[in-house]
């Protein structure tokens, strides 16, 4: 399940980090892990642990300062300090990473809109197309625009045994199918686990 999936990493990262506390990358990676598993005081306290343990080089100090903002919520200082972040690092997967997901989820209260992240999104997929977290917000970006090609198109990229992957498929088929779709995605509904309910209701 996810949820081991993502306690493994985070000990994982905590393993690097205690054979090399130079490492700024497992510090801001273990923070992003906390983050996934809703875990926000962790988050923070790895994020700060990094700025306070080390004179990092500059690209690094930023990515964990962002990492911070995000970890603390403040949503428009979090997207400022990812953009400085990738700015000075256009090649960061991590920097854009934190980017597109401030703008997804803090956007609405920064004065931006979820589609803003749409780009810095897609940059995640140019440098790395293997990071599935990233398919489903693009594929939620498509249907809040109504693009059921975009959408249908991100789907066709989703890793099939991705817990995420049946919420995307029942909405694009309501949202964009034929009757027959609808009626086949209703059928599986009736079966559905409610961590499926909760993200296609979402």
């Amino acid at each position: 399940p996810l949820r081991d999936l993502l306690h493994g990493a985070a000990a994982e990262f905590r393993s690097a980090i205690d054979e090399d506390s130079t490492c700024a990358l497992a510090f801001h990676r273990l923070s992003v892990a906390e983050i996934w598993r809703h875990d926000f005081p962790a988050a923070l306290a790895a994020a700060e642990a990094g700025l306070g343990r080390h004179p990092f080089p500059s690209r690094w100090s930023a990515l964990l300062a962002a990492q911070r903002h995000y970890a603390r919520r403040e949503g428009r200082s979090a997207i400022e300090t990812f953009q400085m972040s990738v700015r000075d690092d256009p090649a960061s997967v991590d920097g854009w990473l934190g980017l597109g997901e401030a703008l997804f989820h803090f956007g609405w209260f920064a004065g931006y809109a979820p589609s803003d992240a749409g780009s810095a999104l897609r940059r995640v997929m140019t440098l790395d197309s293997t990071f599935a977290p990233i398919h489903r917000h693009l594929i939620d970006l498509a249907l809040y625009r109504g693009d059921s090609t975009d959408a249908r198109r991100w789907l066709r990229t989703f890793p099939p045994n991705d817990l995420h992957r049946p919420s995307r498929e029942a909405v694009i088929a309501l949202r964009f199918g034929t009757a027959e779709e609808r009626a086949a995605a209703l059928h599986r509904l009736a079966d559905a686990d409610r961590f499926t309910i909760s993200e296609l209701v979402a």
